[in-house]
């Protein structure tokens, strides 16, 4: 990836060198295409492994950390870079040693700023998690393991887990617009696998937590409360409709000339009747049963206030 990169620079400066100020221009614009197609990809890439890796603990981890040492991708050539900074930066040392982490990023190209200090990753750690500032005395407790470890984050993650305040935020803690993007597609089709991510990349973006997408290096906000103002609630509503209502463009074939392939959701299911619906207040009952069409019902599921917690 970093190889492409540093073609694309070439490429780019190459076509600054042209005399001919069409052959300029065709070059730009091939430069600021190819570009365009490695952001794509590496959006794509980090949109598939969230929703059907095996490894969610991984994923969401590098969510996380992504986030925390955040690069934009619309500053110079990034786009080229970002994938590459995600796969071999971020993720492979998620659960290691927070040092390596740190050493990785810095030594990336597209790293632009880190801001350190072992009780802020613990305190960040935790309110990503239980989706809001946790207590001091479960900071200091996390921050303690983090220095005894010398920066083990599994061992930290390990702590945070086992700790009470985990299981209860777990029943109460606001998704954010990437925990609630994703769940709802694993709810609506299960293990079926997309075959577009640009609808899925589309609601993260109006959602405000688009992927690449955050302009300054403090990385989106980690308490829940910054996603649940009723802005965010409108645009969720909209999105559940989207998504219950049909495929919403989540299974055409990235080739032109093959149609979208049928599918439909169907979340009131066995695992509904069993499980969820112990799960669910009145009020939520009550709404569900006046659907009058699965559209409708699914639509209102995915935004009730138990689906957003």
């Amino acid at each position: 990836m970093l190889e492409h990169a540093r073609s694309l620079e070439a490429q780019s400066k190459a076509g600054k060198d042209l005399a001919d100020p069409e052959s300029r221009k065709a070059a730009q614009s091939a430069f600021q295409a190819a570009l365009n197609d490695a952001a794509r990809n590496a959006a794509s890439a980090w949109v598939l492994r969230a929703l059907y890796s095996p490894d969610q603990l991984r994923e969401r981890l590098t969510w996380f950390w992504f986030n925390r040492l955040n690069v934009h991708q619309g500053k110079s050539t990034l786009r080229a870079a970002v994938g590459d900074y995600v796969d071999t930066a971020i993720r492979p040392h998620v659960l290691g040693r927070f040092r390596d982490l740190l050493m990785a990023s810095l030594r990336h190209p597209a790293m632009l700023r880190y801001l350190d200090h072992d009780a802020n990753v613990s305190r960040a750690l935790a309110t990503y998690f239980l989706g809001q500032a946790p207590d001091d005395a479960l900071v200091a407790r996390l921050a303690a393991i983090f220095t005894r470890t010398e920066g083990d984050i599994a061992a930290v993650m390990e702590a945070l887990i086992r700790d009470p305040t985990f299981a209860a935020a777990q029943t109460s803690a606001f998704k954010d617009p990437v925990r609630y993007v994703f769940s709802a597609l694993r709810m609506a089709y299960d293990e079926r696998v997309i075959l577009n991510t640009a609808p899925v990349l589309g609601w993260l973006n109006r959602l405000g937590e688009g992927l690449f997408n955050r302009s300054t290096p403090d990385g989106y906000a980690l308490d829940a409360a910054a996603w649940s103002g009723p802005g965010q609630l409108t645009t969720r509503f909209e999105i559940a409709r989207q998504i219950g209502s049909g495929p919403a463009g989540l299974f055409k074939p990235s080739a032109p000339d093959r149609p979208e392939e049928p599918a439909f959701p169907v979340l009131a299911n066995a695992l509904y009747f069993s499980t969820l619906s112990g799960t669910l207040s009145a009020p939520t009952k009550g709404a569900l049963a006046q659907a009058v069409s699965p559209q409708d019902w699914n639509t209102l599921y995915l935004a009730s206030p138990e689906f957003m917690r």
